[in-house]
């Protein structure tokens, strides 16, 4: 005999309707329903709660269910194995996040010291570029660099303020 069958046959010997049950356990008529039909299973805390309404052990309520048993050990290991993915997701988010402040940090040191030493910064106002370039000269030479901007989320502000600027002025 199997759970399901097991909780029917305590509800009728109590002369209770699944809605009653239902209530007792705080879940829907359909899912007793859902029980007693072997459809799926009750979860442990719901488990517990049965043994102690019907007055009988969980011993004797799971019992001979070994597929109920199966489902259970299943369960349990596939939350060890979603715990652990879950965990490795947010280590790399972390990691990623970090990174990118640490990218920052550096991105803004780096234009620091260009203006320290009297670099200067060439205006593009080409639609979409993102980067800042800067020029200096000396001894008539004339070097270049260009600084990329570092964010979580690449999105290209400048092309929007670019296309929100000329678009009023047409």
């Amino acid at each position: 005999m199997n759970i399901g069958e097991k909780i029917k046959q305590q509800r009728l010997q109590k002369e209770w309707t699944q809605e009653h049950l239902a209530e007792l356990l705080n879940v829907s008529r359909s899912a007793v329903s859902s029980w007693e039909v072997g459809r799926n299973y009750p979860d442990l805390v719901t488990i517990v709660a049965i043994s102690d309404l019907f007055g009988i052990s969980l011993d004797q309520l799971l019992r001979e269910d070994k597929e109920m048993a199966k489902n259970v050990s299943k369960k349990i290991k596939m939350n060890k194995v979603y715990k652990i993915i879950l965990e490795v997701l947010t280590f790399l988010i972390l990691v990623y996040m970090g990174l990118n402040l640490k990218l920052r940090v550096d991105e803004n040191r780096y234009k620091e010291n260009l203006d320290k030493y009297n670099w200067q910064l060439v205006i593009d106002d080409l639609p979409g570029r993102r980067l800042s370039n800067y020029s200096k000269e000396e001894n008539e030479l004339i070097f270049f660099t260009s600084v990329s901007p570092i964010s979580i989320f690449d999105f290209p502000i400048s092309y929007f303020l670019y296309k929100f600027r000329h678009s009023g002025s047409q």
